[in-house]
């Protein structure tokens, strides 16, 4: 999950640089723009989805106490 988050915040500043030169680009056009969030948008769903395929194993990976634990000390951690 930490790898698949890592690779995709690697293609977000990819994209972030994209942007910069599209910005400074006076010919760029609206579907330029569309066309790389349209891009951007893919890449975070396929990234998603990835992550949430492995939560099945990790609830079986994982004992029932440490999740106990794990969740209280979330709740703790909020103002």
């Amino acid at each position: 999950m930490i790898r698949e988050a890592k690779s995709f915040n690697r293609e977000a500043e990819k994209a972030e640089k994209k942007l910069e030169k599209l910005v400074k680009d006076y010919r760029s056009t609206r579907e330029d723009f569309n066309q790389l969030f349209s891009e951007i948008e893919g890449k975070r769903e396929t990234s998603t989805a990835k992550v949430l395929d492995r939560i099945p194993d990790l609830k079986r990976n994982i004992p029932r106490e440490e999740w106990a634990k794990a969740f209280k000390e979330g709740k703790q951690m909020k103002p």
